[in-house]
């Protein structure tokens, strides 16, 4: 064997080896699943109707994820993107309002890529603070335009205002709070030499994870559910959400679709326009950001409210790609899955709720059966996340699974709740 491909087998070996291993792990789930049955006197029947939630509705994802995400892996190693690229300029668009504590370093992050060909767009939406003049002045880098208008409240509107001033075939939108790693333009440079590659969606990690409780979980979530989650639905080609704080277009394929919409959810509404003209998507996990999080939770509900507000009124508004052969597997299989495990699920949890407490449940069974369900189905996404991704969280920030599982999720499907039913009756949106 060649020893420089050494690395390259030792690579495949370690992936295929964790495939057999789950496999492994759920034989041995199998068997404690049905000694904790005997423990408790209970049949499988009665065992399954206490966890089928949480059996299909996250060890079943949890479980998928860890069969296809070091397949994922191994073809990324294998097809890598290309090593060489024609020189393309990269325009890097910043919508700001009243951002004048982070707008400086998110200019500096862009700036320290060692990528020549690149320009830097703020689009200034009338703040009232400093943000306009600390960004003008890195205009002396001959790299960076500031530009103002009225305020909108919007970020689709100042996109589509710094477009007007963008020369780049490839359009980075970043938020003003999130922080771009030094590598990143090269890789967007890389992935598109791909003709056919019309969007990317960036690797978003918590820039201020460290600040309480809360921002730890969604360090949490963004690793295990939105990273992870991005991997599969990239490699399965249903990849719905390209998120606003680090998204990638080709401008090209942006001006012929109107550009950005008006919209409560405007990454996602791109996102499923793309998908109407068969545009190839892709998860890009080397473009690596940091960005800012709620750290309140009054702040944090809102923005979840929101979100889901916006994710309903985006599958309303294009309704049509369900189920439709022409969308292909964003419409068979992404925007369905998204309705049922984001949507349904919500529903199922509440129908199992009241069974339980109709069935007069005992509180120990419960306890035992749910514990051991989602204490496997963590482990066993952390230990997936840790194999496939090259930047890991630490595992001071993995070890919360407990609060993530039986608290944070709970209250997180509460809100999302109260997001459809405002968005269902009409209720007047809060930012």
């Amino acid at each position: 064997m060649d020893a420089l491909n050494f690395p390259k087998y030792k690579i495949l070996f370690i992936k295929l080896s964790y495939i057999l291993g789950v496999v492994f792990s759920l034989f041995l789930f199998a068997i404690i699943f049905y000694n904790i049955a005997e423990f408790l006197s209970l049949n499988i029947y009665d065992i399954l109707l206490m966890s089928w939630p949480a059996l299909v509705f996250d060890l079943g994802r949890n479980i998928g994820k860890a069969f296809v995400l070091p397949v994922d892996v191994i073809i990324r190693f294998l097809k890598p993107p290309p090593d060489k690229f024609r020189p393309k300029l990269i325009s890097i668009l910043i919508p700001a309002k009243n951002e004048e504590e982070t707008i400086g370093k998110c200019i500096e992050s862009v700036l320290e890529n060692d990528y020549p060909w690149k320009e830097i767009i703020v689009v200034d939406d009338g703040s009232e603070d400093n943000t306009y003049f600390i960004a003008k002045r890195y205009e002396e880098t001959k790299i960076v335009k500031v530009v103002r208008k009225d305020p909108s409240g919007f970020g689709a509107s100042s996109i589509n205002y710094g477009l007007l001033f963008a020369k780049g075939e490839i359009i980075l939108r970043l938020d003003a709070d999130t922080l771009i790693s030094r590598d990143s333009l090269e890789w967007i440079a890389r992935y598109f030499e791909d003709e056919k590659l019309v969007g990317a969606a960036g690797n978003l990690r918590v820039l201020n994870r460290d600040v309480n409780l809360l921002t730890k979980l969604q360090a949490y979530e963004y690793f295990i559910s939105f990273e992870m989650g991005r991997r599969t639905q990239s490699l399965l080609r249903t990849l719905l959400i390209i998120p606003g704080a680090t998204s990638i277009y080709r401008r090209s394929m942006l001006e012929s679709l109107g550009l950005l919409d008006r919209a409560l959810a405007e990454d996602f509404d791109t996102t499923l326009k793309f998908h109407k003209v068969r545009g190839r998507l892709i998860f890009a996990p080397e473009v690596l950001s940091w960005t800012e999080v709620p750290e309140s939770w009054r702040s944090w509900i809102r923005q979840r409210i929101r979100w889901a507000r916006g994710q309903l009124a985006s599958l309303k508004r294009h309704g049509q790609l369900f189920f439709r052969r022409r969308f292909g597997m964003p419409g068979l299989v992404g925007a369905p899955d998204m309705v049922l495990m984001d949507m349904a699920s919500l529903f199922a949890w509440f129908i199992w709720l009241t069974w339980v407490i109709l069935a007069r449940i005992p509180i120990f069974h419960l306890f035992t059966v749910l514990i051991t369900v989602y204490f496997y189905s963590e482990l066993l996404a952390i230990a997936t996340s840790r194999v496939v991704s090259r930047d890991p969280e630490p595992l001071r920030i993995l070890l919360l699974f407990p609060l993530a599982s039986f608290f944070y999720r709970p209250i997180h499907n509460i809100v999302r709740y109260i997001g459809y039913l405002e968005e269902i009756l009409g209720k007047r949106v809060q930012w």
